[in-house]
């Protein structure tokens, strides 16, 4: 107990003073090899608990009360790194510019008061992901509920290609409901060549992973000086 109440003290001070790891790794079109978009994230090295795992500290937000202060700070740092792209001095970003990435395991917690929020996100013009399909429970209807562009299928489907038929023809048919539903699909955490190539035999267009790209490590404090 004293040990998490130590590291929420700790968490707040990361937060306050930005002593966070940004990293960009992007979602690739596999038939011409241009990126789709880029999704950025954060990591937490400790100086005494060494690495914090992600999940771990996303707990701390929860449990603390600072997820939207989290979320908050990772949509500015990439406002300044888009802003920063475009030269613009200033944030001065479309709505157009922006992809959000929704875990379908908060949509378990929380579908009465997100669902309205990403509504007014789509009417905005943002570009709008279900991240980690598969992982959590009722996910078909949130394709017919919610309107999302590209839909994740969760990293654990995908790790066992290609020797689980199974988890492959799951892909496809999710492949099959996006055509009548107009989401386009992304395979996730592709990080063989075995599995890449599985994806391209069933005509998956959308992947991010290893074995596509290394994560790149971004200076924030070098791009806003």
């Amino acid at each position: 107990l004293i040990e998490e109440l130590e590291l929420e003290n700790e968490f707040r001070r990361a937060l306050r003073d930005e002593e966070f790891e940004y990293f960009l790794q992007p979602v690739i079109d596999l038939r011409d090899n241009t990126t789709l978009y880029n999704e950025m994230y954060v990591r937490w090295c400790h100086p005494t608990f060494g690495k914090i795992a992600r999940e771990q500290f996303r707990q701390v937000a929860e449990q603390s009360g600072l997820t939207l202060d989290l979320d908050l700070f990772q949509l500015r740092k990439a406002c300044e790194l888009l802003a920063h792209a475009k030269a613009t001095g200033e944030y001065k970003i479309s709505p157009h510019d922006l992809v959000f990435e929704f875990d379908e395991n908060d949509l378990n917690r929380r579908s009465q008061f997100i669902l309205p929020a990403i509504k007014k996100l789509k009417r905005a013009g943002v570009t709008l992901v279900l991240d980690n399909f598969g992982s959590g429970l009722a996910s078909l209807s949130y394709l017919f509920a919610y309107p999302f562009e590209f839909i994740k299928i969760d990293h654990r489907f995908v790790r066992s290609l290609p020797r689980s038929q199974r988890n492959l023809k799951l892909i496809q048919s999710v492949m099959l409901i996006s055509e009548h539903l107009k989401f386009k699909v992304i395979a996730e955490g592709v990080d063989s060549p075995a599995q890449l190539n599985a994806l391209t035999d069933i005509e998956c267009n959308y992947a991010q992973g290893k074995v596509l790209t290394r994560a790149t490590v971004l200076d924030m404090k070098q791009l806003a000086g």
